[in-house]
C-alpha cells in the first residue's frame, strides 16, 4: 500500500501532516488567549480592576477562578506600571 501511495502522489500516512497542523493551531489559539490577557491587563492599567471586568465579563469570571491566568494578568499589570513613567 504505501509504495502504491508513494508511486501515486498519494501521502501515506496523513497523521504527521495533522499533527504539525494542529501544534500550528493551538499556538495560534495560545497567542489569542495571551492577546486578551494583556488587553486586560493593559484596561486595568488605564481603568481600574472594576472597569477592566465590567468591559471583560467572562474574562474576569474565569480569572476568579483560574490562578494561573490571573497570575499572568498581575504579572503583566507590573510590568507595565513599571515601565511607564512616572508622572
Amino acid at each position: 500500500m504505501q509504495e502504491y501511495d508513494r508511486r501515486n502522489h498519494e501521502p501515506g500516512d496523513v497523521a504527521p501532516d495533522l499533527l504539525t497542523r494542529f501544534a500550528a493551531l493551538d499556538g495560534k489559539i495560545e497567542a489569542h488567549r495571551y492577546e486578551r490577557l494583556a488587553v486586560y491587563a493593559e484596561t486595568i492599567v488605564s481603568s481600574g480592576r472594576d472597569k477592566a471586568a465590567e468591559r471583560f465579563p467572562e474574562l474576569s469570571a474565569h480569572l476568579d477562578a483560574c490562578s494561573d491566568c490571573r497570575v499572568v494578568v498581575d504579572e503583566t499589570v507590573a510590568f507595565i506600571m513599571e515601565a511607564e513613567p512616572s508622572g
